[in-house]
């Protein structure tokens, strides 16, 4: 059994286990293990919300899955405690998870969409907040990239660059 991303009028964006290629006009993703590159677009225009989703199974330091959403023409944004403590790959407009997990994808999917339906600025707030502790530290452990295992310990001086999206 595997979970699908599924959205209804009701309930909004949720998960269900879904076998097969049953019917079901609510599943709107079901996972893929497509080895390669591979993308979807999903379109809920009464939502007016748009996710890409992407990913390249199978490539070693390549393999990726992630998402990108917009809502009215807006990119959401995930504001993830963990990827403070990854080097690279750390731009919250994407929703990046380990290769392959499709229901962390799926969840933080949902949350971010809740957030953008409530207020996201809290989220945001307490991100900055965690940079801020962070860099406060003498050292931490970083990553190079969020599939990662190995942590690296740094000592050293941090240069923070800030951009817009």
């Amino acid at each position: 059994m595997i979970n699908c991303l599924c959205y209804s009028k009701d309930k909004g964006l949720y998960t269900k286990c879904c076998c097969g290629e049953e019917s079901d006009n609510t599943i709107i993703i079901r996972p893929w293990q497509t080895k390669g590159f591979k993308s979807q677009r999903i379109k809920i225009d009464e939502e007016h919300l748009e996710i890409f989703i992407h990913s390249n199974f199978g490539f070693g330091k390549s393999s990726y899955l992630y998402a990108i959403m917009n809502k009215d023409n807006k990119r959401l944004l995930d504001y993830d405690i963990e990827k403070i403590f990854i080097l690279n790959n750390v731009s919250v407009s994407y929703i990046c998870v380990k290769e392959q997990d499709w229901d962390s994808l799926f969840s933080k999917i949902i949350e971010i969409y809740s957030n953008a339906n409530n207020n996201a600025s809290a989220s945001a707030i307490g991100y900055i907040d965690e940079i801020s502790t962070t860099l406060e530290k003498h050292e931490m452990f970083i990553k190079g990239a969020l599939h990662e295992e190995k942590f690296t310990k740094w000592d050293e001086d941090f240069l923070i660059n800030v951009s817009s999206v």
